[in-house]
């Protein structure tokens, strides 16, 4: 059968009274639907009637309940008392008059009763057409003919589309697919005489469609014969002058109030340089957002050289910025300009330049980029498109290394001439073999320039291109060819010969108070040095207040990766040693066990070895404070960590932790007497502290979990030394 009756019975499960019950709705035509809000243990029936436009709504309570009478309210929230049905127990009916056909109502059956609680039951109910048969639509329509309307645009194609249906009268949906183009379901609607437009479309590409018809009830006809065409190559971008092109685009207001709709309105002056007959009217409104916007996606285009300058003729009545956007896959960019004539034309220039071969699918126009307590009036008109006054591209010159490559960076000479852009200081490098592509240089004003970021002892082939402020880059430079050497040996940071000619940067230390270089506060005891760095963390500073230097790059090697500090502090405290590295920050804390004592604390950058580190941090007093602290630092070594030993360096000084790996048990004895042995674990948390005076120990580690550790070893004579075990 083409048609199938069917009518519904809606079975809805309700709580009784002391016991399941079950509600059932005999309702014709109209659809309902029953949420219980709340407890309603009374089992009941219910029905609904439609005659015209008015639904007649009957309850029936299957409890009996003594007093009970039933009321239905509306989201009006007006009480309607229900009347009772003659000759049946507990029954109530009401008739809702003028009701809309397809519209919904939602209202309440209200339940009180002598003595008892308010009980409800919650619905929404969807008004018919009087009680009749519902039809279901089983039969596809058939698919006729499929036409090419005139000839394609470069995205888009006009099509006549033909289908019949039994139901659908006209049919106006349509689908369609090409495989090969990655078309998939893609809908189409049709006017009632079958005229249907495809957008979306690549440019310069064969399209192969099949089209299929789809009627109401979403029955899909069979395929179309095959709509072959090819659309055209992108034309040039033309001005958008609002009375031949852009008033017929579709242009989308958001970011402003009730987002009032973009306005074609008769030009406000047609003296000066706008002499066109019709503009665009913006009304940014009072308090919306100062980004109040509008943008239409109807064009789609590559930027080229062609088009990379984009020029707009504005008239406002207040001086603020006025944006232009581009939006595309995977790519936006915003330029602003400001006006700085009011209620005057005038023309406002944004360059591109930097985005050549980018995709632009849709203009964004920012008419008032500025906060508002008034609606301002802004027109826009004639945007054009153009390779700008500059399509001369710079002559791109010598180039020279300037001394010798440091391990990780070049200095170099650049020479470039422009026709309009001078000095010219905007250049390019690339070197395929090492990854380098497109990467930015500046130079100053003599042509001077550093390529930074670059890898020790690595052999690189730079080409070197200018560019100038338009965007126009010249041809190649000849090889630039060069070796950077291998990382230099780290040398101790003493801030006598090293470190006190550093920049030091000062952070999160409320009013970051200089690093200082200042006498050793106390020569007595591990560091004979004069100077020692200075730190004075604040009381309004974070617990991380921090003192930082890019001064010094280097590479972390084996032989470099355990750092040592020297400090003397005034309370006891965390103190961090956070390297910033081309492969990203590790920060170590170490707790002094000494106050206003020389002490050496160690970290272990192990996990680094193979990486660049760009910043070195010293966080000196890692906690909370009430009251400034004073913290000095100094003498910050570099070693591979094998042997541990202050002093002489003599090998009576030789302080051994064996064996290592250990499990339970670790023996540590020197040649001078040991005063005291700390244990921390890798955050710098002491996991033990045994007092000595002799010349070996062994210690019973059986407490701890497995893993790496820091045995702390100090000496009656003042020495200290830090070795890495770790316990299986």
């Amino acid at each position: 059968m083409k048609k199938t009756t069917k009518f519904f019975l809606l079975i809805a499960a309700l709580v009784a009274w002391g016991s399941t019950a079950y509600a059932v709705n005999t309702e014709c035509a109209g659809t309902s639907t029953e949420a219980v809000a709340g407890t309603f243990d009374l089992g009941y029936n219910y029905s609904f009637t439609t005659s015209g436009t008015d639904v007649t709504i009957t309850f029936k309570v299957l409890d009996i309940k003594e007093g009970l009478v039933a009321q239905i309210v509306t989201p009006s929230n007006a009480f309607t008392g229900m009347s009772s049905i003659s000759g049946e127990t507990q029954a109530y009916t009401v008739t809702l008059t003028g009701q809309t056909i397809g519209s919904t109502i939602t209202y309440a059956g209200y339940f009180p009763y002598a003595g008892g609680a308010l009980r409800t039951a919650n619905l929404t109910y969807t008004v018919g057409n009087t009680c009749g048969p519902v039809v279901v639509d089983e039969e596809k329509p058939t698919m006729g003919d499929a036409s090419v309307v005139g000839s394609p645009t470069f995205n888009s194609i006009d099509l006549l589309l033909a289908a019949t249906d039994d139901i659908t009268t006209p049919v106006t949906s349509f689908v369609a697919n090409d495989a090969t183009n990655s078309i998939t379901n893609k809908a189409i609607t049709a006017d009632a005489s079958g005229n249907a437009t495809v957008t979306g479309l690549a440019a310069s590409t064969s399209y192969n469609l099949v089209i299929t018809a789809k009627d109401a009830a979403g029955n899909i006809s069979d395929n179309s014969a095959t709509v072959v065409f090819t659309t055209p190559a992108e034309p040039a971008l033309s001005t958008i002058d609002f009375e031949t092109v852009g008033q017929d685009w579709t242009w989308t207001v958001s970011e402003n109030g009730t987002n009032p709709a973009l306005e074609f309105v008769d030009n406000p002056s047609a003296a000066g340089i706008n002499t066109s007959t019709k503009a665009a009217k913006f009304t940014a409104i009072a308090d919306a957002n100062a980004w109040a916007l509008t943008y239409s996606d109807n064009r789609t285009f590559t930027i080229s050289n062609n088009n990379k300058t984009v020029k707009v003729m504005v008239y406002k009545d207040r001086i603020s910025d006025f944006a232009v956007k581009y939006e595309g896959p995977g790519y936006a960019r915003e330029l602003k300009v400001a006006n700085t004539l009011v209620n005057q034309w005038e023309e406002l220039t944004f360059s591109f330049g930097d985005d050549i071969g980018k995709t632009v699918t849709k203009i964004v126009i920012i008419p008032d980029f500025l906060a508002r307590t008034a609606n301002t009036i802004n027109y826009f008109d004639n945007i054009s498109f153009s390779a700008g006054s500059d399509i001369t591209p710079p002559v791109m010159g010598a180039v020279s290394v300037v001394g010798s490559p440091a391990f990780n960076s070049v200095n170099i000479l650049l020479a470039a001439t422009d026709n309009v852009t001078s000095p010219v200081t905007s250049f390019i490098a690339n070197d395929a073999t090492n990854s380098i592509t497109d990467k930015a240089i500046t130079a100053d004003a003599s042509g001077n320039a550093i390529i930074s970021g670059l890898n020790a002892s690595t052999s690189y082939n730079l080409v070197i291109k200018a560019k100038d402020a338009t965007g126009n880059t010249s041809t190649n430079s000849t090889t630039v060819s060069f070796t950077t050497p291998a990382p230099p040996a780290v040398t101790t940071i003493n801030f006598e010969t090293v470190g006190q000619d550093w920049t030091w940067t000062v952070g999160e230390n409320g009013t970051n108070p200089a690093l200082e270089f200042v006498d050793n506060p106390s020569s007595t005891g591990i560091n004979t040095s004069t100077k020692a760095a200075k730190f004075t963390a604040t009381a309004a500073g974070n617990a991380w207040a921090l003192v930082f230097s890019s001064s010094r790059p280097y590479l972390i090697s084996n032989d470099n990766k355990i750092i040592k500090v020297m400090v003397y502090k005034d309370r006891i405290s965390n103190f961090g040693l956070k390297l910033e590295t081309t492969d990203g920050a590790l920060e170590l804390t170490v707790p002094n066990t000494l106050i206003n004592t020389w002490e050496e604390l160690t970290f272990d950058f192990s996990s680094k070895v193979g990486t660049t580190v760009n910043n070195f941090v010293i966080i000196p007093d890692f906690l909370a404070r009430t009251d400034a602290t004073i913290n000095y630092f100094d003498n910050i070594s570099f070693s591979n960590g094998m042997v541990s030993s202050l002093g002489a360096n003599k090998s009576d000084n030789l302080v051994r932790c064996y064996p290592n790996p250990m499990n339970n048990t670790i023996n540590v004895s020197a040649s001078s007497e040991i005063s005291q042995v700390i244990v921390r674990n890798i955050l710098g948390q002491t996991v033990k502290t045994i007092t000595v005076n002799q010349l070996e120990k062994s210690l019973d580690l059986s407490a701890v979990s497995a893993g790496n550790y820091f045995v702390t070893v100090k000496m009656t004579n003042g020495q200290i030394s830090t070795q890495k075990v770790v316990k299986l």
